[in-house]
């Protein structure tokens, strides 16, 4: 190789100059730590053009109830423990087969149903199915032979979306399950019970809770299919005076996600009083609501009363409400009855206690002990036939009838 010195004396150093740039340009160039931008695309893919919408009247809108649940959507039925939350699945997958409810909601769309019950066995699909089938007939037995699919899958492993470094995806199994319904050509309903088993991503977590939603709404419109979820709701939504929307438990991105979100929860101890029904019989009656509703008209947000007969099917409820005597009340009467709420937060109280303080703040007069006593007797009967106490577990206690709801 020769010598730079050596051409410097022979060519002088513009010779120099030239050989050192093209050793630059031959060496190799290290890579870049900035990766090179992607190539722009517009999105979305569509013009956005709706000047076809001006000229045409709009099809007519598909529900898979009609004027509550939309076909081709998603929805979440979501209730605390026991609220019968998978017996309305079937229910509603009964309805898409045959075309008509145990209550008086309208099916609009029928076809196959399919129903994926991630807790269930295959002895617990076959006993709900003698039961919610024993009284159908030849005909309608045929019929859900032929459009009822039910998936039991306790014991599997049904996680649809998995966790990479924090971000969630679909995984191979979600894939599957869209390949399975939209396989078939007339699915008009989907029922999958519960949202927790499907997912590892976190509950409390906007982020991945509307993920799922948006998973389930994506079936639903691939599918054409009303993709119903179930959810487990907050407590706080069992005892609440005003039903509100995000009633799910955990991060409320999913009821977000959804067009439709329907609430079952079991009949309050203050809504039995109202009704005529007596102690555990309460525990009867659900309530299903809507709490949610796109497109729906105002009537559809209606509570319905739904009783549990045999086995535990769904049927409408005969109940009226039964016409409270407040009326009769005195205002000292209300000032005894605050007092027993008051002390019932504390604990129970029993009676001669509840009587001693009520004397104590001037509440209950006599000319004597007995007099007190038989004065607080008439008032503690004209409370319990107003409905607003009860009598204790313990002998001689009273707890206020609604103290469960407002303590």
């Amino acid at each position: 190789m020769t010598d730079f010195n050596d051409v410097a004396q022979a060519s002088g150093m513009d010779a120099v100059r030239r050989m050192l740039e093209k050793v630059e340009q031959d060496a190799p160039k290290p890579a870049s730590d900035t990766p090179a931008a992607p190539a722009v695309e517009p999105w979305p893919k569509f013009d956005g053009d709706i000047s076809r919408f001006l000229d045409t009247e709009p099809p007519p809108r598909k529900w898979f109830v009609h004027n509550r649940l939309l076909a081709g959507r998603a929805a979440v039925l979501t209730g605390i423990g026991g609220a019968s939350k998978t017996t309305a699945l079937y229910h509603f997958a009964l309805g898409a087969v045959l075309g008509w409810l145990p209550w008086d909601w309208k099916v609009d769309t029928t076809g196959t149903a399919l129903l994926f019950l991630t807790e269930d066995t295959t002895d617990d699909t076959h006993h709900a199915l003698a039961d919610l089938c024993e009284s159908l007939s030849d005909e309608d037995r045929a019929r859900v032979a032929d459009k009822l699919r039910v998936f039991s899958l306790a014991g599997e492993d049904v996680r649809l979306l998995s966790v990479d470094q924090g971000a969630l995806y679909e995984n191979a199994r979600a894939l599957g399950l869209i390949a399975r319904c939209a396989a078939i050509d007339d699915v008009a309903f989907i029922g999958i019970d519960p949202a927790l088993a499907l997912s590892e991503g976190d509950e409390l977590s906007q982020a991945h809770q509307r993920y799922l939603g948006q998973f389930i709404d994506k079936l639903a419109i691939q599918t054409g299919a009303c993709a119903m979820l179930v959810t487990h709701a907050t407590k706080a939504s069992a005892n609440a005076d005003e039903i509100t929307s995000h009633a799910s438990r955990g991060g409320g991105g999913i009821t977000d996600a959804v067009r439709a979100e329907f609430l079952l929860r079991t009949m309050t101890t203050k809504e039995a009083t109202a009704h005529g029904v007596n102690g555990n019989d309460r525990k009867r009656y659900v309530q299903l609501v809507a709490t949610k509703a796109n497109k729906a008209p105002l009537e559809a947000f209606t509570p319905l009363w739904l009783e549990r007969g045999r086995n535990g099917l769904l049927y409408p409820a005969e109940l009226a409400l039964v016409e409270r005597q407040e009326s009769s009340l005195t205002m000292t009467d209300r000032r005894v009855y605050d007092v027993l709420r008051e002390l019932c937060k504390t604990s129970v109280p029993m009676r001669q206690e509840w009587r001693l303080e009520c004397q104590r703040r001037g509440l209950v007069a006599g000319s004597s002990e007995d007099a007190k006593t038989k004065s607080m007797q008439r008032i503690i009967g004209r409370l319990l036939e107003a409905g607003l106490i009860k009598r204790g577990s313990a002998r001689g206690s009273y707890i206020p009838t609604y103290q469960d709801e407002t303590a």
